[in-house]
């Protein structure tokens, strides 16, 4: 179990309801191959079975896990299972997509299996990405992209905090909504909310 935890500089959190448990290149290929019971004893998660990413996750997870152990935990590919419930059901997953760009933002993903959608699990962990983004070095804006016909992702990231900041074309072309969380501004509004 030694590659169960990635190390210094990879943040675990907990709301109380919602838990993000770190995925290290290990876990990350367990659940790449479909291996429940090793991504159960690496994460202390009990993941589906059988045993698939959650939608649209599975496509990059050989690549996750090997920037991941290529590059350590200080690189800031950090991926989380989003844990809610007893015994601890994984509920989805969310991670940053790197280090901080030359604009000092970091891109946040999230994906939730069907049956857990609909029930805070998405909007509590993105706030608490959000918020372990913005508290990192040289990272001012935390972004999340949704394709414009995501009504569903789109309200996620407003009920986290975040707000929209304009339409750009995504992969393929397409237009996507960029919704972002600014450093100070979303740190008042986090601190005004509770």
């Amino acid at each position: 179990m030694a590659d169960a935890i990635p190390g210094p500089g990879f943040p675990s959190a907990d709301d109380g309801g919602v838990r993000l448990v770190p995925l290290a290149p290990a876990a990350l290929h367990a659940i790449d191959v479909g291996d429940g019971d090793v991504a159960d004893g690496l994460t202390g998660a009990a993941w589906p079975r059988p045993l698939v990413a959650p939608p649209l996750v599975g496509e990059h997870l050989a690549f996750l896990a090997d920037r991941l152990a290529t590059e350590g935990p200080g690189s800031g590919w950090w991926n989380w299972a989003i844990v809610a419930g007893d015994p601890g059901w994984t509920r989805g997953m969310i991670g940053l997509g790197g280090p901080p760009g030359e604009d000092a933002a970091v891109e946040i993903g999230y994906s939730l299996y069907p049956e857990s959608r609909g029930q805070g699990f998405a909007t509590a962990a993105l706030r608490m990405v959000v918020a372990i983004a913005l508290a990192r070095p040289g990272v001012r804006v935390a972004r999340v992209t949704a394709g414009l016909d995501n009504v569903d992702s789109i309200r996620v990231a407003e009920r986290a905090g975040m707000a929209p900041a304009g339409v750009r074309a995504g992969p393929g072309g397409a237009s996507v909504m960029v919704l972002e969380a600014i450093g100070r501004a979303f740190a008042a509004e986090a601190v005004r909310r509770s």
